[in-house]
């Protein structure tokens, strides 16, 4: 009877325990962040099962260019790359739509693009489609031009 008494004791402490947790997918950042890693290994099934409907066209497009070109380079190969990236904190609007600022090193600079997810039903999506184009927080900074030493 005490066994049976501690393995109750260990279901409820678990159930509280694990019961009030969220899974790491209900958070927007945490979405973009496995769609980013998801474009990054070019894996379009699961980067599609992260993005919304409307993402569609753009995913296609960049599914494409990556068969003829074999890399994912929008407009670079680390513009995917989260060992590339800082977050900034992400702002959310009526529980519904999520922006998150991001600053990415390429080789050619600093860009900041400013991702976009929209909640379907329980879900966070990424929105890549043409009604919310990834939104830029400051201009692409090129590196400087080196100059000739003649």
């Amino acid at each position: 009877m005490a066994g049976l008494k501690k393995i109750q004791h260990l279901i409820i402490a678990g159930a509280f325990l694990f019961g009030g947790c969220t899974s790491k997918q209900d958070e927007p950042a945490d979405v973009l962040n496995h769609f980013l890693d998801a474009m990054y290994k070019k894996d379009f099934k699961t980067a599609r099962q992260l993005s919304t409907e409307d993402s569609k066209l753009f995913l296609d497009g960049i599914e494409m260019q990556s068969r003829f070109i074999h890399t994912v380079s929008f407009p670079d190969p680390d513009y995917y790359n989260r060992e590339k990236m800082i977050f900034g904190n992400t702002s959310v609007t009526n529980d519904t739509l999520a922006k998150i600022p991001v600053t990415v090193q390429i080789k050619d600079g600093t860009i900041k693009p400013v991702y976009t997810l929209k909640k379907h039903g329980t879900e966070w999506k990424v929105d890549m489609g043409f009604s919310s184009q990834i939104e830029f927080s400051s201009p692409v900074n090129a590196a400087e031009p080196k100059q000739s030493t003649n």
